[in-house]
């Protein structure tokens, strides 16, 4: 069992959702898993449930079991659903919905755009996340691309006291390669069409506006985290996140995995990916997050242009982690850090993301030894597909337990009733 501290033989007792104890010899209902490792409940801070809007895509019950399979007990739902959770109303609206099927603890993000900076107040008292405050093209009305309003905005939400999460592209620079590389068609012209350079402008625009607290969203380039790394030298308050799409895929095999691999930010360089790797190492990257996306196969089946951006990872980004902790490359210390601890302490989720007394029994269980392969069939995403379609694994979660109660063994999800978080975060 991973405690605070490190790995420890012990028994832990359960009662109404909550850790009691932890210590060997404890009494009560008995679960043996000796073999096996039991890491707190995994944090994804970024998805997308497509609830409401794109239920056919994705909903907070195929979603949630997809979470639940992978290991993970509490999601961030993103705010660019149809419509958007730009006001109160449509906040409520959606947890709402979420509360009748979500399976896993969630939080609803409050939207950001250049026309409801008014709204943001009544929004704040439903979360303390905004975002992913899109510096380029997204839904509706969630985009602040102008330089002023953006700076409104961050500027609001500190006041707020607040967390602003962004995604950072420059509007104008991918409009431009847009339009340049247009008459190309090739996969590797997506990577293209959207260059670091778009990625390390729109962070260093964020940075220099710099109003408080920010939190960026699947970082991708390797000088986009060297500009956060300076920044927190210079005492910024300022936090990132990456994907496993960044940090185990990348340009070079566009022209394999086609529309398997369009996402934003587009797959990087290798150098991208060693300088991604070096900031899980070092404590740049503060969390892992999917960023998961699902598009049902038939709509990513299209040319470059017309295919939509976005991957599913819920099911898969545990085990990828856990194959480099086989491979002596990443530590079961660091691994909890990226995915429990520090997304609860950075977004504020109070009793979660360790095994201590007191805390929510959020556990999930891994067996590091169990190799295997994936397979679209084996996994809950509505969307039926995955960009890892293929690749052999070592270390897979077999057991999830959510507010203490047994949510999926060894591959099969049970009925589970998630919690709202929103009005819980500190």
């Amino acid at each position: 069992m991973f405690l605070p501290g490190g790995l420890v033989e012990t028994d832990i007792l359960v009662e109404d959702g909550k850790i009691k104890e932890i210590r060997k010899g404890v009494r009560g209902k008995i679960v043996n898993l000796r073999g096996k490792i039991v890491l707190p409940g995994l944090i994804d801070v970024h998805v997308h449930f497509r609830d409401p809007g794109a239920a056919h895509k994705e909903n907070f019950r195929t979603g949630s079991q997809a979470a639940l399979n992978g290991g993970v007990t509490t999601v961030f739902d993103q705010a660019n659903t149809t419509p958007q959770v730009t006001d109160a109303g449509r906040m409520k609206d959606k947890i709402k919905r979420a509360k009748r099927s979500c399976m896993v603890n969630f939080n609803v993000n409050a939207g950001v755009g250049s026309r409801n900076v008014g709204k943001l107040a009544e929004l704040r008292k439903h979360t303390k996340v905004f975002g992913e405050i899109f510096m380029s093209e997204s839904v509706g009305d969630l985009i602040v691309a102008n330089t002023a309003d953006l700076y409104h905005a961050l500027s609001e939400i500190e006041r707020l006291r607040g967390l602003p999460t962004i995604h950072a592209e420059n509007q104008e620079i991918n409009d431009y390669f847009k339009k340049k590389l247009s008459h190309k068609s090739d996969w590797e012209t997506h990577c293209d069409a959207r260059p670091p350079v778009s990625e390390v402008e729109a962070v260093s625009r964020a940075l220099a506006l710099n109003p408080g607290r920010m939190h960026f969203c699947h970082i991708s380039t390797a000088r986009a985290l060297s500009l956060i790394k300076n920044a927190r030298s210079r005492a910024h308050r300022v936090t990132c996140e990456v994907t496993p799409h960044h940090l185990f895929l990348s340009r070079d095999q566009m022209k394999d995995l086609a529309w398997r691999g369009k996402m934003f930010p587009p797959l990087r360089s290798l150098s991208d990916v060693r300088g991604l790797w070096e900031g899980v190492h070092d404590g740049t990257v503060d969390m892992i997050a999917t960023d998961h996306a699902p598009h049902l196969m038939k709509e990513k089946k299209q040319d470059v242009w017309t295919a939509p951006g976005g991957v599913p990872g819920l099911e898969t980004m545990l085990p990828l982690l856990l194959s480099e902790v086989n491979r002596d490359r990443l530590s079961i210390a660091r691994l909890v850090e990226l995915t429990s601890e520090t997304p609860a302490r950075i977004f504020g989720l109070v009793g979660k993301g360790m095994i201590t007394k007191g805390y929510d029994a959020d556990l999930t269980v891994v067996d590091l030894d169990k190799e295997w392969r994936v397979k679209s069939d084996d996994l809950y995403t509505k969307c039926g597909w995955s960009p890892w379609e293929g690749k052999r694994l070592k270390g897979r979660p077999v057991m999830t337990i959510l507010n203490g109660e047994i949510a999926m063994k060894d591959g099969e999800v049970y009925k589970a009733k998630g919690r709202c978080l929103n009005e819980q975060l500190r």
